[in-house]
């Protein structure tokens, strides 16, 4: 019998001596194969997807403060887990905007993709770097830059990616927690519901097929 161990996070509020304190609990539960049939996609990254706990068909693997290169190490140490996904979602790279060059960070992605396609055939999509409150010019103009050019790449590299700024960039004052760095209960619905649309089946279907088509199409 297949068994893995699913990490979820909620928020916890315990009331004490007429103050209430919160904090981050995290459940582990161990998921049979049975339980694992609707999942098709596995969702993992940063701090960024700490609540996303209700992207339709995903297992979510969150590690927050993480970077690139720490997820295609625990991919790489999860590898027997892998063959269970058809699509592999990744959101990092936030917490590589202030301490490496750009440089870097596309070697890290390449590093990354490179490591998932020695390990398992599933379709990888990559989610766009959010926009945050506390970026100033410097960080911002990277972050765009990192971002356009993860799109050229992904479509080079028959990935996918998601344009998940979008959602954040006209909203960025209202999707975020007063620390500027982390979504806030608006910003988790909104993306969220992001992630249901873009990995709907219908959605994921023709994306695929439209990139695959053109693959074809060249090879002509």
């Amino acid at each position: 019998m297949f068994l893995q161990v699913r990490v979820r996070y909620c928020r916890a509020f315990v009331a004490f001596k007429n103050c209430t304190l919160s904090a981050n609990i995290v459940l582990i539960t161990l998921v049979t194969d049975q339980q694992f049939s609707g999942v098709f996609a596995l969702l993992t990254g940063d701090s960024i997807l700490r609540f996303m706990t209700e992207v339709k068909g995903t297992d979510l693997w969150c590690y927050p403060g993480k970077d690139i290169d720490y997820i295609r190490r625990q991919l790489k140490n999860n590898s027997h887990i892998l063959h269970k996904f058809s699509l592999i979602v990744i959101h990092i790279g936030t917490n590589n905007i202030h301490k490496n060059s750009t440089s870097h960070i596309k070697q890290d992605f390449c590093a990354l993709l490179a490591a998932i396609r020695e390990i398992c055939n599933a379709d990888v999509a990559f989610s766009c770097i959010l926009p945050r409150p506390r970026d100033d010019k410097r960080t911002a103009n990277k972050i765009q830059e990192i971002n356009k050019w993860l799109q050229n790449w992904s479509e080079a590299n028959q990935c996918l990616c998601l344009r998940s700024y979008n959602f954040a960039r006209k909203h960025v004052d209202v999707v975020y927690r007063r620390d500027g760095l982390h979504l806030n209960d608006e910003g988790i619905r909104r993306f969220t519901d992001f992630l249901n649309h873009q990995l709907a089946p219908s959605v994921l279907k023709a994306r695929l097929a439209a990139w695959r088509g053109g693959q074809d199409n060249a090879g002509q």
